[in-house]
């Protein structure tokens, strides 16, 4: 979905009705997104502008953006000025799809100064602007820019200190009589048509020739360009009202939950009925929330199979372990075939690729070299399986703790697909596991986190939502009495049992906590599931400080039908 003029001007009016005389708290950025923060008559307002490059985007929402804390990138110079601004007025540049949002501020000393930020919203040069506007020359002046360029060729500089220059407006190439005669030519395609009616009038836009090239295919007529300027006329003059008016509605079309177009008229060419919508910035927050969900869908398959290509790795590497243990269980044959060589040196020829010693045992000989070089050659491959064999233990013991937290954190990737509800925060802890920053959303959803709770007869269970949730169960809200429960074998959450009166847990009440494990585990579509439980106290923290990875002991085991529990938020 793509904002055309038309679109930018009824969304500059409609925001403008609600932001104007706000005053602004900050101004921040994430990736290709801006934020506004502003606050008027007791709401917090953030005005949003994404600059992705194919679809920019503009919309105003209620509350504060989950960004991260303070300014930091290109609006850190600039946000300091912008801060306690008032919003004087939100604009379109006409036939053009860029807004400026106009502020004012007054120094301690009674200073007035005027700001603009300017939010360019063509598709491949998407662009956030700070300017301040220099009274003595009447010009505005570049404070900070989200991408600077130098141009080239006679093209515009966007360069902070520098002088603000607009995008060259577009113009009208020829007259009207012109425009019948190129459109009259023979062998004229659909595609010229609709260029030619662009740069006949430049409040046209791609979109709308599409339209008006449509119905004028359809109307009856015998000159085709008296039919097409029949039809965007039509058009041309439904627009100006559309845009002023945002009370009129937006037509939408859908395809699959996905917005694919809007406009104020009716876009017949789509083929498909149009849904009605009251607010044109209504439908841009849709669109946002649905290219989030795409991205963060996109993200969680990205970080899954980074997982998984660890996971593989650490599985390929502990397999050549285990082939390298098995050969160092013949390093005594290779000191025995050593010592058997040494002891019959004058027997063994020149030149031998074998030899049997006296008490049987079959030695195979290098020919190329004697019989002490072949003696030195087993004894130097016993000491390096011997030194190897010292660290494969280690080693392997190592990886089975990456394999198991590795399936842990592939589960909980997995677990983040199924709810969307605790994704961020599932996302946020995988990334720190793997040692990469998670997202200021991500951060802000960690900091929200918090365990379930259950409640049971007379007790009550909490249930872990992550990793962090595990750990926090266990070793901060469980005492040592408490029981603990989890899926035996799989990857799952933590589950404690918390009973009114520090009382020992009941059959039934251990039955009902054993459930909730199975049902929050890798194995909670299995009709049956066996259960690990054991007091708190015989609960200790696995080694290298992995967030809620445990090792217990004491424990029995009940197997139970899982119990699922409906996705969180």
């Amino acid at each position: 979905m793509n904002l055309d003029s038309w679109l930018v001007d009824r969304l500059a009016r409609e925001i403008h009705i609600t932001l104007a005389g706000a005053r602004v708290q900050a101004l921040s950025a994430q990736t290709t997104d801006v934020f506004l923060k502003c606050y008027r008559q007791h709401r917090s307002l953030t005005l949003r502008a994404a600059l992705d490059p194919a679809q920019p985007l503009l919309a105003l929402c209620e509350g504060a953006p989950a960004d991260e804390k303070g300014t930091a990138g290109w609006p850190a110079g600039a946000a300091p000025r912008l801060r306690g601004c008032i919003v004087d007025a939100v604009r379109a540049v006409e036939n053009d799809r860029i807004v400026n949002i106009d502020l004012n501020s007054r120094s301690a000393f009674g200073v007035p100064a005027l700001y603009r930020l300017t939010i360019e919203l063509q598709t491949q040069k998407a662009n956030a602007l700070v300017l301040r506007f220099d009274g003595q020359f009447a010009r505005w002046t570049i404070v900070a820019a989200a991408k600077q360029v130098r141009g080239a060729h006679g093209a515009r500089d966007i360069i902070a200190g520098g002088l603000y220059e607009a995008p060259p407006p577009r113009r009208q190439r020829f007259t009207q009589a012109q425009f019948v005669e190129l459109c009259e030519a023979e062998n004229i395609d659909d595609a010229s048509l609709r260029r030619l009616l662009l740069d006949f009038d430049p409040s046209c836009t791609p979109v709308l020739a599409r339209e008006a090239l449509q119905r004028a295919q359809l109307s009856p007529g015998d000159k085709r360009s008296e039919r097409l300027l029949a039809a965007w006329y039509e058009l041309r003059s439904a627009l100006p009202a559309a845009a002023a008016d945002i009370g009129k509605p937006i037509f939408v079309y859908e395809q699959d939950a996905e917005i694919k177009a809007c406009h104020l008229v009716e876009l017949k060419h789509l083929g498909a009925a149009p849904q009605l919508a009251s607010s044109l910035n209504a439908v841009c927050l849709r669109r946002l929330a649905w290219l989030g969900a795409r991205r963060s869908d996109l993200d969680l398959s990205l970080l899954r199979k980074r997982v998984a290509a660890l996971h593989s790795r650490a599985r390929g590497e502990r397999e050549a372990l285990l082939r390298s243990q098995a050969e160092a269980a013949a390093a005594e044959s290779l000191r025995a075939a050593g010592d058997a060589i040494y002891a019959n040196l004058s027997a063994i020829a020149q030149g031998a690729t074998h030899f049997t010693s006296p008490d049987g045992l079959e030695i195979t000989l290098d020919p190329a070299l004697d019989a002490k070089q072949n003696a030195a050659a087993y004894f130097a491959r016993f000491k390096k399986l011997r030194t190897a064999a010292q660290h494969v233990s280690a080693r392997l013991k190592s990886l089975d703790d990456d394999e198991r937290y590795l399936e842990q954190l592939l589960w909980e990737l997995d677990r983040a697909l199924e709810e969307p509800g605790e994704r961020q925060t599932l996302v946020a802890e995988v990334r720190q596991a793997l040692g990469l920053r998670p997202a200021g959303a991500e951060r802000a959803a960690l900091k929200r986190s918090a365990p379930r709770t259950v409640q049971l007869e007379n007790a009550v269970a909490y249930v872990g939502r992550s990793p962090r949730d595990n750990e926090r169960i266990t070793f901060h809200l469980g005492g040592p009495e408490d029981m603990w429960f989890h899926a035996r074998g799989v990857p799952g959450a933590h589950v404690l049992l918390k009973v009114a009166g520090s009382r020992a847990p009941s059959d039934r009440q251990i039955l009902q906590a054993a459930a909730l494990a199975a049902g929050q585990s890798r194995a909670s579509q299995a009709a049956k599931v066996e259960v690990s439980y054991t007091q708190r106290k015989h609960v200790r923290k696995r080694g290298k400080g992995r967030t809620g990875q445990v090792w217990y002991t004491n424990f029995k085991s009940v197997l139970v039908a899982p119990r699922r529990l409906p996705p969180a938020g």
